[in-house]
């Protein structure tokens, strides 16, 4: 149970823009363009000095990882 008002309304607003699976385990295409979409700010922002790329910060055996293996 969960006590927060309009839980319902705000779960089925959720699933319309972001499907049932909102939370996307693994590196699937959609976490692959959101996270070169924050390398790509965090370096025009100053933050790092170069882009990052996924293979910088994921050891290669995380870069195959899929929901439900």
């Amino acid at each position: 149970m969960v006590a927060l008002p309009r839980y319902a309304q705000e779960l089925e607003g959720t699933r319309e823009l972001m499907r049932d699976n909102f939370w996307p385990y693994g590196l699937t295409p959609y976490n692959r363009k959101t996270l070169d979409a924050l390398f790509q700010y965090s370096h025009e922002q100053g933050f790092s000095k170069r882009k990052l790329k996924i293979d910088d910060l994921f050891h290669p055996s995380a870069l195959n990882l899929v929901e439900g293996s």
